[in-house]
């Protein structure tokens, strides 16, 4: 039995406008990474950073950061949020395009014919929010992209729907085989530069969990009335898990709880081969002041350059001295 037709009993109102509107969904997010891609290669003058810099044929750490990829200290001290909604949409290269855009349209594609459209793009959304957010507070210390958050959602939502429902496939093996193998290419894409394995994870929890919700909700006989409150408890349980990630990310963020330093080897895993460097990733160190008799110093880390301060100097201007002299000013 097809995927379409074995979905088809558990969404009866669907509709040829209903596989328009969730077409419409997966094409949104291959158009808006697409143009996060090319915006980022005109910043950067149409200039790739080498490959040992980032394996993906992409940007360096200052280029993706001009164009809105994820950096917890741009978030937090400057009060960038936005990078928490662009950072999905900036993939680090063009294999890491080709790899999220793949696995968006092979997973939503099979996932539109268990869901309605609105609950698609409510997948979709929950699983970039709790990639971005997850990234942001883990992979504090570097700069990453969060552009495969949504495939992992997806890609957890497959998995949950194979879960739940696979007496209704007679080929639900081979549908497992494939899942595999295209988690196990992303996986190992989510261990170069600027590609951070927790941020995957969150999205593909995120997925899951969000999934289980949708299709529970679609699950109309059982025989008894305790038996559908017990489903009820169950779809809105996924429901307020899919949700909280984000929400504990934004939480995390905003109470200055980042936990950078925690899990450097997901985040970037430098294999022995030493394919491509972690280091390219890593924001410099902050800024440090120090005083003597004719005054005050900046000392900047990134260009190992001490400056006198004026007299006049506050803690706007400060920052703003910091930032310049890193390379974080966008």
């Amino acid at each position: 039995m097809s995927h379409g037709r074995a979905f088809k009993q558990l969404v009866p109102g669907s509709t040829g406008s209903s596989a328009r509107y969730s077409s419409a969904c997966l094409w949104f997010i291959t158009l808006a990474q697409l143009a996060g891609y090319f915006t980022g290669l005109g910043l950067a003058s149409w200039q790739l950073s080498p490959l040992e810099v980032n394996p993906l044929v992409g940007l360096g750490r200052d280029n993706l950061l001009r164009v809105g990829a994820t950096s917890t200290r741009n978030i937090v001290v400057h009060n960038e949020w936005w990078r928490l909604v662009t950072s999905p949409f900036i993939p680090a290269g063009a294999i890491h395009l080709w790899a999220s855009t793949s696995a968006v349209w092979t997973f939503g594609m099979f996932l539109a014919s268990a869901l309605r459209p609105w609950q698609l793009l409510w997948l979709i959304v929950v699983s970039a929010a709790a990639g971005s957010t997850v990234g942001a507070n883990v992979g504090s210390q570097v700069v990453i992209s969060a552009a495969s958050g949504p495939a992992f959602g997806l890609i957890g939502g497959t998995c949950a729907a194979l879960i739940m429902h696979h007496r209704l496939f007679n080929h639900h093996v081979l549908s497992w085989v494939m899942l595999v193998i295209v988690l196990l290419l992303n996986i190992f894409i989510g261990a170069t530069t600027f590609v951070d394995q927790t941020a995957n994870m969150a999205g593909f929890v995120a997925g899951a969990f969000g999934t289980l919700g949708c299709l529970l909700l679609e699950l109309k006989k059982v025989e008894t009335r305790r038996k559908e409150w017990l489903l009820r408890a169950g779809c809105i349980v996924c429901y307020l898990i899919a949700i909280a990630i984000p929400i504990l990310g934004v939480l995390g963020l905003s109470l200055g709880v980042p936990i950078g330093g925690c899990c450097d080897g997901l985040v970037c895993t430098n294999f022995k081969q030493d394919l491509w460097d972690c280091d390219a990733a890593r924001l410099p160190g902050i800024c440090s002041l120090s005083s003597n008799i004719n005054g005050t110093y900046m000392f900047c880390p990134a260009t190992g350059i001490q400056q006198l301060l004026p007299s006049s100097s506050d803690q706007n201007s400060l920052q703003l001295l910091c930032s310049s002299c890193s390379g974080l000013l966008s």
